[in-house]
């Protein structure tokens, strides 16, 4: 769910600074996502996790930024919340883009 704008960026770096800056002028739920999904890419999965919370405090019926949340705390070893964010995923909308994958994380979360 990167902006088209930053998907052919190849620098991560340079692709955060830029999501940042454009953050600090309209703080959206997309810009955070999309900051958790670069951060995410660059192994930053305290800061992935802070910027999809955002995201999901902003907007909190998208089920597609509780799945990412979901995909950031299962990296960094937190089962439980993954599986509470990844459910409540499913819970708001059992077919968005990547159920699949989350109901396969779930499953592997035991």
């Amino acid at each position: 769910m990167v902006s088209s704008a930053l998907a052919g960026l190849t620098d991560l770096d340079g692709a955060i600074t830029q999501i940042q800056q454009a953050i600090a002028r309209r703080a959206t739920a997309n810009r955070q996502a999309n900051l958790g999904m670069l951060q995410h890419a660059r192994g930053r999965l305290q800061e992935a996790e802070a910027a999809f919370r955002l995201a999901v405090e902003k907007r909190p019926g998208e089920p597609v930024f509780h799945y990412h949340l979901g995909l950031a705390y299962s990296k960094a070893g937190d089962k439980a919340a993954a599986r509470q964010a990844l459910e409540q995923a499913l819970k708001l909308k059992a077919d968005f883009e990547g159920a699949d994958d989350a109901r396969k994380l779930l499953r592997s979360l035991g």
